[in-house]
Formats: C-alpha cells, structure tokens, sequence
C-alpha cells in the first residue's frame, strides 16, 4: 500500500479478520511507524517498512525471542543479496559500521495463555539519501548511502521473509540454541560496555553473551548479571 499508520496496525487487524499465517503488509511510507515501547519510527518513502503475520503452534512461547529473530533475518539478508557486512545489536536492531540501519518490533495478541498471533514488523533504511536521514544521521545509515545506489526492494524483502521463516520454524522445533548460534556469528553486541535501562532500575557493563534469544548476560563491576530483554526499557552503547 502507498500508505498507512503502521503497517503493524494493517496487520493486526487482517489477522483478527482471519488472514492466514505468513500474510504480509507492506507499504511505502508510514505515518505513525513504532518501535519497541511505541517509540516513533521515522519512515518516508524509499525505506522498506513491513509487518509479516506469524501464528506460533499453541506451545510456541518465547516471545520476546522474535525481535532478536528478526533482527538476524534482516541481518543475513543484507549480507547475503548487498554484500554489506551488518551486523545484530541487542535487544532487536541491525547496524553497520556501528551506524544504526533496520528495527524490528514485535507485538502479540493473547488469548488466556495461548498466542493466536504474532505480528514482526520491519524498518529497514533503505534507499534513503543522507538529507532524509538528516536529524539521525550521526547515528543511521542507508542501504543506498553505503552502496551509493538505490537496491531492489522487493528482492531484499522476499530474502528477509524467507530468512525469518527459516528461523520461526527452527524456534517452532525447538531448537532455539541454533539460532543463537547463527546469532553469534552475525552480532556486534559482545564485548561492548553498554547502560540498559530497565523497568524501575539501570545497570552499567559489558555485554558477555546471549544466553538465550531472550536472556543475555551482562559483566557489571558487581558481578555477572543475567538481563531479560522483556524489561529492557532502552540500551546506551558506549562508544569503543
């Protein structure tokens, strides 16, 4: 579509209409784009902003392991049809260069304890120039900025939606540790000193590892800690 809300707000309500698993909404600009907690999302015409329907087997429960899913889809795709070396940062964006290029922000409907669905949704900077990316520029990139050239869209989308199925079912079969340790190869988080916000407190460290595609470790003056990405408000990145 030309243009919408948020592409999450479109899918929501196809899939309360009964629109089947894999269904996909993707439109050219948004006016009201969200990231985690709501956070606005700028997104003009040129990005790749898209929101794809995932209905999880009654026994699928981990959640808050589909931003981090997402975001490697999104990650492996770009490496594998631009070449560009992007890379994971924790708790749910890609980024190249340290320079922030793709969000992913996931949302779910319950029933009693069941998750009849859950929506990914994808920004993704893609044939974006340097002056519409103006108030973010020191922190985002472009796809075009990089390659000095607008990409096909279409292609790249296709790639992240069969990547992001590949991994939904590996998640579905459980074996969330092979994930992880696809994520281990494509993230730049590890290592790096960071200060995360959470619901009522914040800690200061460096990230150790993932333990989980929901749980991450993190090395504070006082010890080891182990953070869940669910009350994880925000994360400053201290620069290397």
């Amino acid at each position: 579509m030309n243009e919408c809300t948020s592409t999450n707000d479109v899918a929501a309500k196809m899939a309360d209409e009964g629109a089947a698993h894999g269904f996909t909404v993707v439109a050219e600009r948004q006016t009201k784009g969200r990231g985690r907690h709501g956070r606005f999302w700028f997104s003009p015409a040129g990005g790749i902003w898209f929101t794809v329907l995932l209905r999880p087997p009654s026994f699928f429960q981990p959640l808050d392991a589909l931003p981090l899913m997402g975001a490697l889809a999104v990650a492996q795709s770009i490496a594998s049809e631009l070449s560009i070396k992007a890379r994971v940062r924790w708790p749910n964006d890609v980024a190249v260069n340290d320079r922030k290029i793709a969000g992913v922000n996931t949302e779910a409907r319950f029933k009693g304890k069941e998750m009849p669905y859950a929506l990914v949704g994808v920004g993704l900077n893609a044939n974006l120039e340097t002056r519409q990316l103006n108030t973010i520029r020191d922190t985002a990139t472009s796809l075009q900025i990089l390659l000095g050239t607008p990409i096909n869209r279409e292609q790249l989308i296709c790639t992240v939606l069969l990547e992001t199925e590949h991994l939904f079912e590996l998640l579905c079969a459980g074996q969330e540790e092979e994930v992880v340790n696809l994520l281990r190869e494509c993230e730049c988080s590890r290592g790096r000193m960071v200060r995360v916000k959470l619901r009522s407190t914040q800690i200061s460290g460096t990230i150790d590892d993932y333990e989980t595609l929901t749980t991450v470790r993190v090395v504070t003056p006082q010890g080891s800690e182990t953070v869940e990405t669910s009350i994880v408000a925000s994360v400053e990145y201290q620069s290397n």
